[in-house]
């Protein structure tokens, strides 16, 4: 029984040092932390005094650490070394922010709303394009009225002296019922066709009016001409084939005869300009003739066309008679047909006219055109006139066929060549042999007899 108790005492003593001993061993790096805390403590006496250096306090229980690593103890202070934990640059931004925190203004809100008036003369550009707009649409609907006004009261004038010389007023070719009254072609354009007429295949009468509706067309002709210009009509009569004999001849303003000589290609090259046309045909001031024949011109220039020429002497423009008619020259010297144009004969007659002008005055014009075309048909050539417009015409048809022998010789080999292809693809295609071989012998037989040298045979009769 007295062992047993001893024997529970010794075990008890050495559980308690067990346990002690356990204890220390779990507390033994209690010295570094209570180093890290003097450290601490340290590092914020430093941030406020940075330029001291201060030694590291070691407390008495960290002797035995000391006694068993020697350990060195820096006094110099390295900025390196703690770095992150803020300083003087810290201690500065601080200060900035607090500063710049404490200077920002407060915002006061005003409850009062304030008038918000519309200030026109910030939109100066806007208002000036509507005004320009609204201008433009009231130019263009008083421009469009007054160009239609024009033309009906032209055909108002002249329409009783139309249908009395022709069958047909107003036609137009294009559709299968008759339209009376102009085509309008454009705004600006208005065209009327007449036909049923001996000695005319037909009659086209064109109204080419000013662009009033284009506010820019009529700015520009005020800024370069300095004045409107003239509305214009041009009578277009085409005569049938025995209408007329072989001439051409023009009578114009001095203005317009170097424009129409080198525009038209009947007049470039069959008429000469004929030197002090007025005083050998008596002309009025102002007017030109070009001429090909002059037995034809002087007879086509009587008392009645000059007294028409003499009173309208400001107002016509061109009267323009020609059996080889063929419209515009073609000015690109590089472009040239290779078939000659149809050639037709054709009596134009182009005048102007102003807004105020009365339209009844303007008839004696067209009274003319139908008395020329029975002029025309009347009047025949002198054997004489006849051998040099002939000569002329033929001149004209070498000249031609001069000018276009490289484009038609080009044609001609672009057809062959083609011909050559289709040949071959219809070869490829057939599907019988004997009949596919014997087409490219033809061929080849073809071929080799143009390439032989051509011979000309010649008959000796002895």
């Amino acid at each position: 029984m007295r062992f047993s108790s001893i024997l529970c005492a010794t075990l008890l003593i050495s559980c308690i040092a067990s346990v002690s001993y356990c204890f220390e061993e779990d507390n033994e790096f209690a010295d570094f932390e209570f180093e890290e805390d003097q450290l601490e403590i340290k590092v914020e006496q430093r941030q406020n005094e940075p330029q001291k250096v201060e030694k590291v306090v070691v407390d008495e229980n960290t002797e035995s650490f000391n006694d068993i690593d020697d350990g060195i103890v820096e006094d110099e202070f390295d900025q390196d070394e703690f770095e992150g934990f803020g300083g003087d640059v810290d201690m500065e931004e601080n200060k900035n922010f607090n500063s710049k925190k404490q200077a920002e203004p407060k915002l006061n809100i005003v409850n009062k709303i304030p008038y918000n008036r519309v200030l026109w003369h910030n939109y100066w550009i806007e208002l000036l394009f509507i005004c320009g707009l609204v201008v433009y649409f009231i130019n263009y609907t008083m421009g469009k009225n007054k160009n239609i006004k024009i033309a009906n009261a032209w055909l108002l004038s002249h329409r009783s002296f139309l249908e009395d010389n022709f069958a047909l007023v107003g036609d137009d070719t294009k559709k299968d019922e008759s339209t009376p009254g102009f085509i309008k072609e454009s705004d600006s354009i208005y065209s009327l066709w007449c036909s049923g007429r001996t000695l005319v295949e037909g009659m086209l009468v064109e109204l080419k009016l000013i662009k009033r509706q284009d506010l820019l067309s009529i700015t520009m002709g005020h800024l370069l001409f300095g004045k409107k210009n003239a509305d214009q009509v041009q009578i277009k009569v085409e005569l049938s084939k025995d209408s007329m004999d072989t001439f051409v001849m023009a009578i114009c303003s001095k203005k317009s005869a170097s424009r129409l000589f080198k525009e038209l290609t009947d007049l470039k090259q069959f008429c000469v300009s004929v030197a002090k046309s007025e005083d050998k045909y008596n002309l009025p001031n102002g007017f030109s003739v070009l001429s090909e024949i002059a037995e034809a011109t002087s007879a086509v220039i009587d008392s009645r066309l000059l007294a028409i020429l003499s009173k309208y002497s400001n107002s016509i423009e061109s009267i323009h008679i020609s059996d080889q008619y063929s419209g515009l020259a073609i000015q690109d010297q590089d472009t040239q047909q290779a078939v000659k144009p149809e050639m037709k004969k054709m009596l134009i007659i182009t005048y102007t006219f102003t807004d105020k002008t009365d339209m009844e005055e303007l008839k004696p014009i067209m009274q003319l055109v139908i008395y020329l075309i029975e002029k025309l048909k009347r009047y025949k050539l002198s054997r004489e006139g006849k051998l040099k417009a002939d000569k002329n015409r033929q001149r004209v048809e070498e000249e031609f066929l001069k000018n276009t022998h490289q484009t038609r010789m080009e044609a001609a080999a672009l057809k062959k060549e083609e011909r050559r292809k289709a040949d071959k693809e219809k070869l490829m295609n057939e599907d019988n042999v004997e009949k596919q071989l014997r087409m490219e012998k033809k061929m080849k037989r073809k071929d080799a007899k143009k390439s032989m040298p051509k011979m000309k045979s010649m008959n000796i009769h002895l």
